[in-house]
């Protein structure tokens, strides 16, 4: 993904360096900010987009560095704070559709890809059904094929 981005801002003029580098050096460069591009993901459920959001708040996330630079950072913080808080679901909906139409409409976050799951098995395992959560695999629900 990175090569095609490089490869991409060549032809309209700009210049991008890769960094190949162990995870550890990345994660460091994420919280304290040491980066101009990052590739990231959301949690996906249930997190999204409560937890998500909730860490843009915390300076050793990558979220809180790339926002670091808005001028309204204190207000997108503050109503990430109140959605979190709310019980109504009205003011709910509108924290969240203001909190992300900001950092839409700066542009912070670029979506690229999507992440799909895909399950690998041998036929004997049969159906292998999807857990709601991706890091999740319900063996419970695995009913093996009799040969």
């Amino acid at each position: 993904m990175a090569e095609i981005i490089q490869a991409d801002m060549r032809q309209v003029g700009a210049d991008v360096s890769l960094i190949g580098e162990e995870e550890s050096s990345i994660y460091a460069r994420q919280r304290d900010g040491r980066f101009g591009m990052i590739f990231h993901r959301t949690w996906g459920a249930p997190y999204d987009p409560h937890a998500f959001l909730s860490s843009m708040r915390v300076p050793s996330h990558a979220d809180f560095q790339a926002q670091q630079g808005l001028a309204d950072k204190p207000l997108i913080d503050k109503e990430i704070g109140e959605v979190l808080a709310t019980h109504d679901e009205t003011q709910r909906q509108a924290l969240y559709r203001d909190i992300l139409t900001r950092l839409h409409d700066e542009a912070v976050y670029l979506p690229i890809s999507y992440i799909s799951m895909m399950v690998v098995s041998k036929p004997e395992l049969g159906n292998i059904p999807y857990a709601p959560i991706a890091t999740e695999i319900p063996f419970e629900q695995i009913k093996p094929v009799k040969p």
